[in-house]
């Protein structure tokens, strides 16, 4: 398992929308109610080797892509402290020999809840209002 693999685990395990996950490299597809399916991407802005976003897309399998999102970690869980002082957007970074890594910090229980809660929020827009009204029923 890669790194980046090892990340998207740690988001995908906490949304509720997400089943049956396949990962490959810095993404992850995945089913999700109604007949759509997903991909979640941890991907670079501008910067080679800086990691510091999410890319999610949503699909028909008829229609192709239905929509999609780019959310920062910085949008999610704001600027951060790292362990040299200085305040930073989060990202991952790229060094040498292959290695990635949190750039000057790691992340804790509460951010990856924190990410996982966006991307199950974005998520929750696109499944049918029948399901979604049947789901608050039983709660």
């Amino acid at each position: 398992m890669n790194f980046f693999e090892s990340e998207l685990r740690k988001i995908v395990k906490k949304c509720d929308n997400i089943h049956f996950p396949k990962y490959i490299g810095k993404a992850c597809t995945f089913r999700m109610d109604g007949g759509m399916t997903g991909k979640l991407e941890i991907s670079t802005g501008i910067m080679a080797d800086h990691y510091d976003r999410l890319k999610i897309k949503v699909m028909n399998r008829s229609e192709g892509v239905v929509d999609s999102q780019v959310v920062t970690f910085e949008d999610i869980l704001g600027k951060k402290q790292t362990n040299y002082g200085e305040k930073i957007s989060p990202h991952i970074c790229g060094y040498s020999k292959g290695d990635y890594d949190w750039y000057g910090m790691s992340l804790n229980a509460a951010s990856y809840a924190a990410i996982s809660e966006t991307v199950n929020g974005y998520l929750d827009s696109f499944i049918e209002q029948d399901e979604a009204e049947s789901e608050d029923f039983e709660m």
